[in-house]
């Protein structure tokens, strides 16, 4: 190999590393919620056991959505969790409505591709 396709080579590859280190960064910190929301519907097993219209709360809950250590596991084939009770987190402001999963005994949010270690306390006491 000529000293030029070498330099190339580490070139490219030094650039692919990069590129990828800067992904995995992005994605392991991107917001997993984004907004100015004035409501906060607590659902367990699709009946509402709290409503929060305090923005300081809400605010400290989405800071902590956004800030916890999480899992990247993709959820291609449905909720991977039927078997264990969960509830929904239902943020609502004046244009739009979003709703996100947890698992009630681990107090833990679900996204589509993430779990996310919020320990929550909504809905522990199961009777």
């Amino acid at each position: 190999m000529s000293k030029s396709k070498g330099k190339w080579f580490v070139c490219i590859t030094l650039l692919a590393c990069i590129v990828s280190i800067l992904t995995l960064i992005w994605f392991y910190n991107h917001k997993i919620i984004e907004g100015n929301y004035h409501k906060l519907t607590i659902t367990k097993m699709g009946k509402t056991i709290d409503v929060i219209e305090n923005k300081d709360e809400i605010d400290r809950l989405i800071s902590q959505i956004n800030n916890s250590p999480r899992t990247f596991n993709p959820n291609t084939s449905g909720f991977r969790y039927d078997y264990m009770p969960y509830g929904i987190l239902i943020f609502e402001n004046d244009k739009e409505e979003v709703k996100i999963g947890y698992i009630i005994p681990k107090g833990n949010v679900l996204t589509k591709h993430w779990e996310i270690e919020t320990n929550f306390e909504f809905g522990k006491d199961l009777n």
